[in-house]
């Protein structure tokens, strides 16, 4: 897994911009009643994702504030087709933007079973917020699914504090 943390310094105040990737797998995806936080192969994408974010987070707070959340998602495209016309073989990006978005907040408590979370760090635990505090803070959200240069599955996040929202 590539991480990177860059800060960049606006003025006087300073903004921090998480960024990491997450290879070999899918990023998690809500869809339908079931939830995420409870089915075997949501779990382990929402492990993946929480373990690269709390990593690149590096023992920082969540942001309480509004943000930016940017999802990049590298699917390999079909023999002789580009990945534009990838459709239903690995999901939908409405889907992966919508667990990626809860999966880096603290899932509600009735959402998921604790055993099934006792092989990661503490930190990494769907009761506790990584990237924001709550989903409601994100302001912006610009997904896009991509063709994968090396034919293997992978995505990145990008997650930052926003100064201003424009309009028009």
């Amino acid at each position: 897994m590539n991480r990177r943390i860059r800060v960049f310094r606006i003025g006087a105040g300073e903004t921090r911009v998480l960024r990491f990737r997450v290879g070999g797998r899918m990023p998690p995806k809500k869809d339908g009643a079931a939830s995420m936080w409870r089915k075997p192969a949501g779990i382990e994408q929402l492990k993946a994702l929480r373990r690269a974010a709390v990593e690149a987070m590096a023992g920082r707070e969540p942001w309480d504030q509004p943000v930016v959340l940017r999802l990049r998602v590298h699917v390999p495209a079909p023999k002789g087709e580009p990945a534009l016309w990838t459709r239903r073989e690995h999901g939908d990006l409405d889907n992966f933007v919508t667990g990626v978005c809860d999966g880096l907040q603290a899932a509600d408590p009735r959402a998921f079973e604790d055993t099934s979370w006792t092989d990661v760090p503490t930190d990494e635990r769907p009761h506790r917020p990584i990237a924001y505090t709550d989903d409601s803070w994100i302001r912006r959200i610009e997904a896009e699914l991509v063709s994968s240069e090396s034919g293997d599955l992978s995505y990145e996040v990008a997650v930052e504090p926003l100064r201003e929202l424009r309009t028009g």
